[in-house]
C-alpha cells in the first residue's frame, strides 16, 4: 500500500524528460531571481536615497535587503552555471530550488516579523510565498511541506511575540 502511494506521489520519470524539466526549472529560477534582484535593487536605492539618517532600524533593513539581494544573485549565477554545463544532476537542481525557496522564505518571515513589530502589514511575506509557490518547482512532497513550514514559522513568531507582550503587560501592571 505504501509503495502505491509513493509511486502515485513520486512517479518514475524518464531521464530525458527529467533533464528537460530540470532545464526549465533552472531557467525559471534564473529568471525569477533576476527579476527579484532588480526589484529589490530599485527598492534598496530608493530607501538609501530617501533616508536622512541611518538609525539602527535602517541598518537592519539594509542588512535584510542585502541578504535578499545576495540570495537572488547567487541563485541567478548558480542556475546560469548549471544551465551552461549541459547535462545536469537532478539532485543539484533540487538542492538549488529547495535552498532558494527556504532562504527567501526565511528572509520573508524575518521581514514579516519586523513589519509586525512596527504595526505594519506583512505583504512582503505573502508576496514572496506566492512567488515561491508559483515559480519555484519542487518535488511534490516539498511543495506541500515548505509553504506550510514558512507559514508556521511566521505565525509562530507572531504568537510568541503576542504571548511575550501579554506577559510583559501582566508584569508591568503588577508593578503599577
Amino acid at each position: 500500500m505504501a509503495g502505491r502511494i509513493k509511486s502515485f506521489i513520486l512517479p518514475k520519470v524518464e531521464e530525458g524528460v527529467m533533464q528537460d524539466v530540470d532545464k526549465k526549472s533552472l531557467a525559471l529560477i534564473k529568471n525569477i531571481s533576476w527579476v527579484m534582484f532588480l526589484f529589490e535593487t530599485v527598492a534598496f536605492i530608493v530607501f538609501i536615497l530617501t533616508r536622512r539618517e541611518f538609525d539602527e532600524a535602517a541598518m537592519v533593513s539594509i542588512k535584510s535587503v542585502s541578504f535578499c539581494l545576495a540570495t537572488c544573485l547567487i541563485a541567478f549565477l548558480v542556475a546560469g552555471k548549471i544551465l551552461r554545463m549541459g547535462v545536469m544532476s537532478h539532485r543539484w537542481v533540487e538542492l538549488l530550488n529547495a535552498s532558494y525557496y527556504l532562504l527567501l522564505s526565511l528572509w520573508a518571515v524575518q521581514v514579516a516579523y519586523r513589519n509586525y513589530l512596527g504595526n505594519e502589514q506583512i505583504l512582503t511575506f505573502f508576496a514572496v510565498q506566492i512567488m515561491m509557490v508559483c515559480f519555484v518547482p519542487l518535488n511534490p512532497i516539498l511543495s506541500v511541506i515548505f509553504p506550510q513550514l514558512s507559514i508556521a514559522l511566521c505565525m509562530g513568531s507572531f504568537t510568541a511575540l503576542t504571548r511575550e507582550s501579554e506577559l510583559m503587560s501582566l508584569i508591568t501592571s503588577f508593578f503599577r
